[in-house]
């Protein structure tokens, strides 16, 4: 019994490793999974990050060349059309001039998040205005006094450096602008190639944890379908050593009705399948007298007890027969409750015996003579009444004592 309870220590044992030992890989696994993917939406983030701060640039360099040579185009339209009065060059001139404004705006627009950008496109835009008013002016003049008028007013304004101003301007915006792509275009790169190294690192790490994974489950299949067998093989000897025994043996639901029965309990009750019987009431074949009796056991060995019982049955042929039934609780470890385990031999041939003895002894109780029946031992075995009278003893104060 000691070899059992250690084997089935040990088997709980490597049962309880294995729950352990797979709970840890999973939990481990879960744990590099939201590692990957944390490092890889970070890695993705910080990528679309650059990639956007590289177009964001590439945008203001093309909008702030866009504007120094739309502003040359203005200044371009005005001088011919300042020169020829061709009204072609006019319109040249004016839609060169709305174009430049509205440059200005999708500038403005594009660095509406940056404060530094700001303040210089506030400086480059009060610069540009100031000096499309001075060509305003000077177009005006032309209009009203002619050219010479607007060639003594150009002449005296030759030194002024508000369009070297503009130029200075824009040339020193577009080298830092150009210098923070060729930046923003490295950290696209770097991003790129650790996005990339980082995707190979967790690729790799989840083929060697699927490998273990995939390893670790085999061996459990494995090892579940070697218990499964032995589970098996298991359950047929038991089935075997259960259908040997020259007794009945039945285990009883809860609500009465009969879950499993050997070989000899089917020959008891005179049916060749326990399918006529399984998940049939129990109380069925019982002789209604006894009915209420057995009830009585069947609850209280549900509740946990123990108790025997003597009662009468009729097989499904009609043959009656004297059971004595030995019951104990057997409980189900998934809910708590008691199912009824009963073992049951027909006792027909000793109740026909003890009747038989009980008609001798009446028969023997008529005469008057004292008659004493004694086994090897000298143990009284029957006292009739004759004895009683004749000794003096009754029949309960002598039956099984030393007859000397």
């Amino acid at each position: 019994m000691d070899v059992i309870c250690r084997i089935k220590g040990d088997r709980t044992i490597k049962k309880c490793y294995r729950v352990h030992k797979l709970k840890a890989i999973f939990v481990l696994a879960l744990a590099i999974v939201f590692t990957n993917a944390v490092v890889s939406y970070s890695n993705t983030m910080k990528l679309i990050h650059n990639q956007q701060w590289v177009t964001s640039s590439y945008e203001v360099i093309t909008q702030v060349e866009s504007i120094k040579y739309t502003l040359q185009d203005t200044e371009t339209a005005q001088r011919n059309y300042l020169i020829t009065a061709d009204a072609d060059d006019l319109k040249t001139y004016l839609a060169a001039y709305q174009q430049t404004n509205r440059n200005i705006q999708i500038l403005s627009k594009l660095t509406a998040n940056n404060h530094q950008k700001q303040q210089w496109i506030y400086l480059l835009e009060r610069k540009i205005t100031s000096r499309l008013s001075i060509l305003q002016q000077e177009i005006s003049l032309r209009q009203n006094q002619g050219f010479k008028a607007v060639r003594q007013r150009i002449l005296s304004d030759k030194d002024n450096p508000s369009s070297k101003e503009i130029q200075q301007l824009i040339h020193d915006s577009l080298e830092v602008e150009q210098n923070l792509l060729q930046q923003g275009m490295q950290q696209v790169q770097a991003s790129y190639q650790k996005a990339i190294v980082t995707f190979f690192l967790a690729a790799i790490v989840d083929l060697v944890l699927v490998a273990l994974l995939y390893d670790l489950l085999w061996h459990y299949i494995r090892q579940l379908q070697q218990m499964e067998l032995a589970l098996r093989q298991s359950e047929n000897r038991l089935r075997a050593m259960i259908d040997a025994e020259p007794e009945c043996i039945k285990l009883i639901a809860k609500d009465g009705t009969l879950l499993e029965i050997n070989a000899e309990g089917l020959a008891m009750m005179e049916v060749e399948s326990a399918d006529v019987l399984i998940g049939k009431p129990i109380d069925a074949v019982i002789v209604p007298e006894y009915r209420a009796a057995f009830a009585n056991l069947h609850k209280s060995i549900c509740q946990g007890n123990k108790g025997t019982l003597e009662f009468e049955i009729v097989g499904f042929k009609g043959t009656r027969r004297y059971m004595e039934t030995h019951a104990v609780p057997l409980r189900n470890e998934s809910d708590g409750t008691f199912t009824h385990l009963a073992l049951m031999r027909d006792i027909t041939q000793q109740k026909q015996a003890e009747q038989k003895i009980r008609e001798q002894g009446l028969l023997l109780d008529v005469s008057t003579e004292g008659i004493i029946v004694r086994n090897i031992h000298n143990q009284i075995l029957l006292w009739n009444q004759g004895a009683e009278h004749l000794y003096g003893w009754k029949v309960e104060e002598v039956v099984g004592k030393n007859v000397l």
